[in-house]
């Protein structure tokens, strides 16, 4: 005769093991017996505060044969094992849809963007989620909690696999690694990302517009677009975007911070993204290429400021005349000079100001005794 099964009295869970329907119970009262005696941290199993416990001992006991992995439990090995095997053993059974993942949680979390399904909802603001771990980051937000702490710099996050993708910057790790080049990144998300590069695949499809792109992080942000939303916004200016990406370069105005300093010269910027076009500078390389001529440029916008050049577009209206160009910086230039008159640009050596950068730019080589291009306006 089989084992009695155990029912739990609020939802449809059922065990045959009377310790099991005790923890499962756990979730709907929120008890979390088991109490770290280092931090703050709870859970309603031994095992997990185990687990956590090596957050703050350092001890990685499970270590990879392939490489030189090492992490704090069996399942986080197994997963990891599959990098080195190609294995997605979880496939999405929805129809049309090839996406597959390493990981059960992962597949069950994809499953809900199916569905649209959200069960995890925030009882401060109409925030809703697929799973409770997301929906308990999701309330530091709300109370500024940062409870997982760097051993080796003042830097505290929301999260645990933040504080871990956090602490490479102090090892220089970088495990894991494409299969198809020399990349190697500090996540399992930027690998899965950098794989679209050898694909071309883009998944994520904004329904308002052909839009697609490789992550549902650049999806989201790209909805915006369309809703207007501008979620962040600064506590200093009343400036607000629509990443906290932006909002943290946003805030380097403030502080005059520029984190990214460039190993082969004094140049220092305040995004990753200006210190890689910098490199150029230094190696040459003109990576984006046009297709209709043999124009390369060492970024993205540039190529496509380039490409009106065949095209005739100019995307930029102003609002108050029928002037347009190919710049957002060209309009805001023409709305300060013709409409405004503003001269926000202001000399440091004499009285002189302008209405855009490059005005100013060339007007500091007559400081310098340089002679000006034709063309190059004061």
């Amino acid at each position: 005769m089989g084992r009695r099964m155990g029912t739990c009295d609020i939802c449809s869970f059922a065990t045959a093991r009377e310790t099991n329907l005790k923890r499962h119970k756990m979730v709907h009262t929120g008890e979390r017996p088991f109490q770290c005696s280092s931090c703050d941290f709870s859970s309603n199993t031994a095992g997990a505060l185990k687990k956590h416990f090596y957050i703050h001992t350092g001890e990685k006991p499970h270590k990879c044969c392939s490489c030189e992995y090492s992490c704090i439990s069996a399942s986080d090995l197994k997963r990891h094992s599959t990098i080195h095997t190609g294995k997605k053993p979880f496939i999405c059974g929805f129809v049309g849809c090839d996406y597959s993942c390493r990981i059960a949680d992962l597949l069950k979390k994809h499953s809900q963007t199916h569905t649209g399904e959200r069960p995890f909802q925030c009882d401060t603001c109409d925030f809703s989620c697929i799973n409770s771990g997301d929906l308990k980051r999701h309330s530091y937000t709300h109370t500024g909690e940062r409870p997982y702490k760097c051993g080796s710099c003042d830097y505290s996050c929301a999260s645990s696999t933040g504080l871990k993708t956090h602490s490479y910057t102090h090892t220089g790790e970088k495990p894991f690694k494409c299969g198809s080049c020399v990349y190697s990144g500090t996540t399992s998300g930027h690998l899965r990302k950098h794989s679209f590069s050898h694909t071309g695949k883009k998944p994520h499809q904004c329904g308002d517009c052909d839009y697609s792109c490789d992550s549902p992080a650049d999806l989201k942000r790209h909805s915006f677009t369309h809703s207007g939303l501008k979620p962040f916004k600064c506590d200093s200016c009343d400036y607000s975007c629509s990443s906290t990406q932006s909002l943290k370069t946003h805030s380097y105005t403030h502080t005059g911070k520029k984190p990214h300093q460039c190993g082969c010269c004094e140049f220092s910027c305040s995004t990753s993204a200006h210190l890689k076009i910098h490199t150029y500078s230094h190696t040459g390389e003109k990576p984006f290429k046009c297709g209709s001529c043999d124009y390369a440029g060492t970024s993205a916008s540039a190529l496509k400021k380039h490409s009106y050049t065949h095209t005739g577009e100019k995307p930029h209206q102003c609002g108050s005349c029928d002037y347009s160009c190919t710049t957002a910086g060209g309009l805001k230039a023409h709305f300060s000079s013709i409409h405004t008159r503003d001269k926000p640009y202001h000399c440091s050596s004499c009285d002189y100001s302008c209405s855009s950068a490059g005005n100013l730019k060339s007007h500091y080589k007559t400081h310098k005794g340089e002679k000006l291009e034709p063309g190059q306006l004061l």
